[in-house]
């Protein structure tokens, strides 16, 4: 049974800033290497510290993937630096992390709710709202959408070692909003997701024609179709042709 002690050691964090975390969406993935940040560096009264890359994998049990994600995101809202500063000795440029505490400097800051006086309302020009919507569009890209991406990934390079695979943030970024947007807005399960996924990946077909997130957002209704059709839906027998037929014109009467 874990018994931990403050005699062992301890992080000392102001109060102030916890209430402006408090106010401030962090993903999963960004709030565990806060933590490992802070242990890095506060946990041993130090500003700053360099942290592999490998390190901060083992700490926060998370791929690598997920690690430069999390800490570009975190760079990206101004809460953690990364200073590039030379080992006295190799001269080589370490990963060198430091939490800012400065948290008036945070972008997106802390959501103040503010209530106005029921007298006069405030307007805010839509040009300074631009850049807190891009924001917003950012942070709704939870890890279940990047997931998919990786999986898609994965499956094509199964298929096909020189698949071309999202390699920057912004690729990733971008497949990851098809997927979004196939779930959120046209109201496809997750789960239901990663199964024609999957499936279509398998395909001999389809695997050499799906290989873009867009593209299979594209294509879903006929890859679900398609699928329940030679009876890899979850749950059911194999569909009869009437069946299929009768799935295949419900599918075109939404379309129209």
């Amino acid at each position: 049974m874990a018994n931990p002690q403050k005699e062992n050691g301890y992080l000392a964090i102001a109060n102030e800033i916890v209430d402006a975390l408090c106010q401030v969406r962090l993903s999963g993935a960004e709030q565990r290497l806060l933590w490992a940040i802070w242990r890095k560096t506060w946990g041993w009264q130090k500003k700053s510290d360099s942290i592999p890359i490998r390190q901060l994998m083992d700490m926060t049990n998370m791929q690598e993937r997920m690690v430069w994600r999390g800490l570009a995101s975190l760079i990206r809202k101004n809460i953690v630096f990364k200073k590039p500063e030379k080992h006295p000795i190799s001269g080589i440029t370490p990963n060198v992390f430091a939490f800012n505490k400065d948290y008036e400097s945070w972008r997106p800051p802390p959501d103040k709710i503010v209530s106005p006086p029921l007298t006069k309302l405030s307007v805010t020009p839509l040009t300074k709202l631009s850049h807190s919507k891009d924001i917003k569009t950012k942070e709704t890209l939870s890890d279940d959408f990047f997931s998919l991406v990786s999986l898609l990934s994965e499956k094509m390079r199964e298929n096909d070692s020189k698949a071309k695979i999202p390699r920057t943030e912004a690729q990733r970024e971008k497949w990851a909003t098809s997927f979004r947007l196939l779930v959120e807005r046209d109201g496809r399960p997750i789960e239901e997701v990663r199964k024609v996924l999957t499936w279509c990946q398998a395909d001999s077909f389809w695997r050499g024609n799906i290989l873009s997130a867009s593209k299979f957002r594209e294509k879903y209704g006929q890859l679900k179709l398609k699928m329940e059709g030679q009876g890899q839906k979850l749950g059911t027998k194999k569909m009869t042709p009437e069946e299929f037929n009768k799935l295949q014109e419900e599918a075109l009467k939404r379309r129209d």
